[in-house]
């Protein structure tokens, strides 16, 4: 069912993240080991789950990333970039 409530939060809009936000020099440097692009954290960071940090599943794997508010710039700031691999062994 969230499945669904994920799908028509997307296609309204509903839930959308909006701001412009920037990554911290070590939340770049964990996408880039992990290749992921920066159109992929756009997305997450706009349409992502937020638990402690935002996650979107992709296929057979799921990034996450965590953020702050910089107040003095008034910008979200990524600060860490996970990717996790699904167990396809279950």
């Amino acid at each position: 069912m969230r499945f669904l409530g994920d799908i028509l939060r997307q296609l309204t809009g509903a839930g959308y993240r909006k701001g412009s936000f920037r990554m911290s020099w070590f939340a770049n440097a964990q996408r880039n080991e992990l290749g992921v692009d920066m159109d992929t954290i756009e997305d997450i960071f706009k349409h992502g789950r937020e638990v402690k940090s935002l996650v979107q599943h992709y296929g057979n794997y799921s990034i996450s990333i965590s953020y702050r508010w910089d107040q003095y710039k008034n910008e979200y700031v990524i600060t860490s970039v996970h990717k996790y691999e699904k167990d396809t062994n279950r």
